[in-house]
């Protein structure tokens, strides 16, 4: 038998406050098969049990707002309301101070939002054709759980003026590199050209492409290509490495604050959901363009395998799209 001195032990508060966080952060999340994060303040409002969802994920931004919407879902799948949404721990990347709160910057406050009937969505959506998705409903869950705020607009708005982007008028490509191709089969950026030329042909009239890229290659790429019609926002940065942008030092690395960082990453999906066509790769960047789009008309994905999947429909109409790509805000 093992003895222990009154010194070893923990006192009955500090006792209690473990067993408390031991049940809020590891077994109920398990019960409830969370994964990213674990839920608290559990009560009754409204006829319905309701908790607060804390968000644990810790890596890239829009990963981050995948596994929140997902488990937010999953909460309501089994009858929880979700009264509050807490990702203050999150975006570590993002953040110049450890103490920082970069998630008040990104995003307003959520609001309570408890659909007519929840919706069925899991991580790995992100790398499933977009267009069989309900985009309608993770269009109105995106804008409520994750609406980005007012700076973030702002700065969608100084990309497109300082770009000279015309969203109805151009063409929107995506391309993700680095180490993208260590998670999907990645198509050659020469795929990404055809496409261009195809929507080219259909339209007749040449127009501008919006480029955003974390691989240098890709920019030279296009630009060879189709020369001053390219557009490339050069607030975020690229390289010809094989290591993620999100994963360096962006302060060391290219002069750029992480904050900024992430204040133009969701610009940049922002002004990519607007454009007429979009051009993107699988993965959770390109599945929230769809997100805050709300459709996949005119959105060319390529898959998980690297294959072309088409878009749900091609838009005709200049000026009734021109007013549905309204329902993505901006100011």
């Amino acid at each position: 038998m093992v003895s222990h001195s009154s010194s070893d032990r923990l006192p009955g508060s500090r006792l209690k406050s473990f067993l408390i966080d031991a049940m809020f952060r590891r077994l109920i999340p398990t019960i409830l098969g969370l994964r990213y994060g674990w839920v608290d303040l559990l009560g009754w409002r409204l006829g319905h049990p309701s908790c607060r969802y804390t968000s644990s994920m810790t890596s890239g931004l829009f990963s981050i707002c995948t596994t929140v919407l997902a488990e937010v879902m999953r909460l309501q799948h089994l009858g929880l309301r979700v009264d509050a949404i807490d990702v203050s721990r999150t975006f570590k990347p993002y953040k110049d101070a450890p103490g920082d709160d970069v998630s008040k910057v990104l995003f307003r406050m959520p609001a309570t939002w408890q659909p007519d009937r929840p919706l069925a969505f899991d991580v790995w959506d992100v790398h499933r054709p977009f267009k069989t998705q309900n985009l309608a409903g993770l269009h109105a869950a995106a804008m409520t759980l994750v609406p980005p705020s007012d700076i973030v607009q702002a700065r969608a708005e100084h990309l497109m003026e300082s770009l000279g982007v015309v969203p109805e008028d151009t063409i929107a490509c995506y391309y993700r590199g680095t180490d993208k191709g260590t998670e999907i089969d990645l198509a050659p950026v020469e795929r990404y050209i055809g496409i261009i030329e195809r929507i080219d042909a259909m339209c007749g009239t040449p127009r501008d492409i919006y480029l955003q890229t974390d691989t240098l290659r890709a920019q030279r790429a296009l630009q060879a290509r189709f020369g001053s019609r390219v557009k490339i926002w050069d607030a975020l940065p690229a390289s010809d490495g094989t290591v993620g942008i999100h994963l360096m030092d962006v302060t060391q690395e290219f002069g750029v604050s992480r904050q900024e960082m992430g204040i133009n990453m969701l610009a940049a999906v922002l002004v990519l959901a607007r454009c007429r066509h979009v051009i993107t790769t699988s993965g959770n960047v390109g599945a929230w363009i769809a997100y805050y789009r709300g459709d996949a008309r005119d959105l060319y994905q390529f898959g998980a395998d690297g294959g072309m999947i088409e878009p749900d429909g091609v838009s005709t109409d200049e000026t009734r799209e021109a007013a549905r790509r309204a329902t993505v805000p901006l100011g």
